[in-house]
């Protein structure tokens, strides 16, 4: 009987030896995937940053007015992203466990609601060099931001007579552009049928 209670205590003794080295690779395991994730959200965070100074980079050095817009699936781990102060060098992206900036060469306007991380971002030149980073296509903003770009002329093949304006803070594209093409109107003066010619 001695034996037998011996028995038992050496194999609890033996389990629980057995458990605790479990527990301390399945802990060791844990925290390295952890921090891997978070490697991982920071190599996210940097691409994306990248992506959207390259795009800026490159919309302004382009001539004439320009939209980019840049798809980011998978933005889990984004809280916010957003110009400091809406008109500034300094591209801002708030991710769970951080934050990172990107800086260009010149000044940005911010036009991204901060409590509404896109799944698209836009970024917008206007004929006179002034860059804009939107979440909508339209650039739902602030009105002081978006009504700081100049007005852009607008509109399809020889019917660029349309004007890109800003009404209570959205931009209008095209306003007054994109009726056309319709049938020519004679004696108006206007390529109506945008044929290249007017009658």
């Amino acid at each position: 009987m001695m034996k037998r209670g011996q028995y038992s205590l050496e194999y609890l003794f033996t389990m629980g030896f057995v458990l605790m080295i479990l527990l301390g690779f399945l802990a060791v395991y844990w925290n390295h995937q952890r921090t891997s994730n978070k490697e991982v959200d920071v190599i996210r965070i940097k691409s994306m940053g990248n992506e959207i100074m390259d795009n800026i980079k490159s919309l302004h050095s382009a001539g004439g007015y320009s939209v980019k817009a840049i798809n980011f699936p998978n933005t889990d781990v984004v809280k916010a992203i957003y110009v400091k102060d809406n008109y500034s060098r300094e591209i801002v992206i708030n991710y769970t466990g951080g934050s990172a900036s990107f800086y260009s060469d010149f000044k940005v306007a911010g036009l991204i609601n901060k409590s509404k991380v896109p799944a698209t971002v836009y970024i917008m030149k206007s004929n006179t060099g002034d860059v804009a980073i939107c979440s909508e296509p339209t650039c739902k903003c602030r009105a002081e931001n978006c009504c700081s770009l100049s007005p852009l002329y607008c509109g399809r093949g020889e019917c660029r007579n349309g004007t890109s304006v800003c009404v209570q803070g959205t931009i209008r594209v095209c306003a007054g552009g994109e009726i056309r093409p319709v049938p020519e109107i004679a004696g108006n003066g206007l390529d109506d049928d945008c044929d290249g010619t007017t009658s």
